[in-house]
Order: structure tokens, then C-alpha cells, then sequence
């Protein structure tokens, strides 16, 4: 909800917030099948570059993250899948030539992980371009807001999957 900046805005928040709690649109249901359409919308924009979805989640991810957490494991944790999943998919892009995988120093059981000159060239026609070109179209103060909500609402799922699994 806005906040009131003077009695002139009174009435148009007094608007705003009746018809919020009146409006089938902002009923949870309805705003979480809005974000599921958007989500699939996002998604439905991966299968590009001969890649899938995960594929380019792996790429964004190597490409970003500190040397110590380009892992496997580090990976599946970020993405929220298995081990297994994630291995698959890095096995996949190693064998394109997009990912190598080089000795972790100190460890010689573990891999660390790298983007390769051709993953770098790719990542710059990310898909993900789609919805950030989206998200640059709202004001600076509607991004902060989405981000805020956004985050809350990953905190709050991330909170109900962790207690799923314990209560599993």
C-alpha cells in the first residue's frame, strides 16, 4: 500500500485499499497464478541457444559465483536440486565445451568449476535478457518495491520447503 504523503492523498489510498480487499485479483490464489505465469513465461525463453532452462542457470551461475563455491554441490544448493540433477546438467555443458572442470587447490577429490571463452560469448545472448528488459521498464521505486516482496516471498517458500522435508 501507498504511503499517505497528505490528506489529499487520503482518499485515493482509502480507494486503493478497499479495493484491494474487494478485488479477485489480488486474492493470493490469483497472484500466485500470475507469478507461476510468469515464471513459465521466463522459462518457456531458456530453450534458446541450444540450451535448456537449467542449462543457462548453470552457465549464470559459474559465471558469478566465487571461486571457492563453483562446485557441484555449492550449484545444486543455489538451484535448489539435487546433486544428481545438478551433475547431469555441468556434465552436459563440460562435454559442449561451455564448463571445465579443474583440480579445487588443496583438495584432490574435488573439481572446481569455470566458464569456458565460448560460455562467455553465449551468456551474452542470455535469455534471461527477457525478463530484465521486463523489469526495466518499471521505476526505480517498483523495482525496489518487486524486489522487497520477491524476497520475502523466497524467504517464506524456502522456510515451508524446509519444513515440508522435516515433517517428510
Amino acid at each position: 500500500m501507498p504511503r499517505i504523503q497528505s490528506n489529499v492523498d487520503s482518499e485515493a489510498t482509502y480507494t486503493y485499499v478497499r479495493r484491494m480487499k474487494t478485488d479477485p485479483r489480488t486474492s493470493p490464489r490469483a497472484t500466485a497464478e500470475v507469478m507461476e505465469q510468469v515464471a513459465q513465461l521466463s522459462y518457456s525463453f531458456g530453450f534458446s541457444g541450444n540450451l535448456r532452462p537449467a542449462q543457462w542457470a548453470a552457465l549464470r551461475y559459474f559465471g558469478r559465483a566465487q571461486e571457492a563455491a563453483r562446485t557441484v554441490s555449492a550449484f545444486a544448493d543455489h538451484n535448489h536440486t539435487s546433486r544428481s540433477s545438478a551433475s547431469q546438467t555441468i556434465h552436459v555443458l563440460v562435454g559442449r565445451g561451455l564448463l571445465v572442470r579443474r583440480p579445487a587447490p588443496g583438495d584432490r577429490r574435488s573439481h572446481r568449476l569455470d566458464l569456458t571463452e565460448e560460455a562467455h560469448v553465449l551468456l551474452r545472448k542470455d535469455p534471461l535478457q527477457e525478463l530484465v528488459g521486463s523489469i526495466g521498464e518499471m521505476s526505480e521505486r517498483e523495482r525496489f518495491e518487486l524486489a522487497e516482496r520477491l524476497e520475502q516471498l523466497l524467504k517464506s517458500l524456502m522456510r515451508r520447503r524446509l519444513a515440508r522435508r522435516r515433517a517428510s
